[in-house]
């Protein structure tokens, strides 16, 4: 058995919208039948890992996101009347400095079967004139705003589908600072078993590493636990903020 909407060719073979995912499907035969489609059984995946050294005076280095398949829709949806060369703008403009960005690519892009991958080089250096420079390690992957902005919420919470984001990140010390302050690491659950965020980073004397990721199990949440899930995505948004302090040797 395949799903399949013709519809939507941006999909690829046996996918589905994740508007689709609303409940009981009603399979139409001579005998006819349900078949469930909750979007607590469509589970999204994102991987994003970074790469970054010294280069002279510059940080250089590697940007890589594997997306799942609704991102992946979105992407290629949204490249039907965007230039990748503005979408790649656009990419620039959500880092918080100065960055410079090379050897764009989108993988996978035409082969709708397959999720899109996003790959660009990274390059930025960091002020002379500052003594303490304040740096985030997600870069332009932070979450900076909780989905979850109403103090009450009277109906159910219906996300599109489950998920699961990764964020890695290796990077050398720059050159001529050292770590004056780094986040403390941290681990949290949500409803104990209906979801997880963790944030792991530790440094040596010329690297640091990081690894992020958030994790919800559900796409459906009753009214009562709406405050659980808006104190838990609170957490994450606070803990993304926080940055690395680096000094100047």
């Amino acid at each position: 058995t395949y799903l399949l909407d013709a519809s939507a060719p941006s999909l690829g073979f046996n996918h589905l919208s994740p508007e689709c995912y609303n409940g009981d499907a009603r399979v139409i035969a001579d005998l006819p039948s349900l078949l469930p489609l909750s979007a607590d059984s469509l589970m999204e995946s994102k991987l994003t890992t970074v790469f970054m050294i010294n280069d002279d005076k510059n940080i250089t280095g590697s940007f890589t996101t594997k997306l799942g398949n609704r991102e992946s829709e979105g992407i290629r949806k949204k490249l039907l009347t965007t230039k990748q060369e503005d979408f790649f703008k656009d990419i620039k403009k959500a880092y918080t400095f100065d960055v410079e960005l090379s050897n764009t690519q989108i993988d996978s892009l035409k082969i709708p079967e397959e999720p899109v991958a996003i790959m660009y080089d990274i390059k930025f250096n960091f002020s002379e004139d500052e003594d303490m420079v304040y740096f985030n390690p997600m870069l332009a992957e932070i979450t900076k705003d909780n989905p979850f902005s109403a103090a009450e919420r009277l109906y159910p919470v219906e996300m599109q589908s489950c998920f699961d984001e990764t964020y890695i990140l290796n990077m050398d010390i720059p050159k001529g600072y050292k770590v004056e302050e780094l986040p403390k690491s941290a681990r949290v659950k949500l409803n104990e078993d209906e979801g997880m965020f963790e944030y792991i980073i530790a440094g040596s004397n010329d690297k640091i590493q990081l690894r992020c990721r958030t994790v919800v199990k559900k796409a459906n949440f009753d009214p009562e636990d709406y405050q659980t899930l808006r104190d838990f995505f609170a957490f994450v948004v606070k803990k993304q903020a926080e940055p690395i302090v680096f000094k100047k040797q």
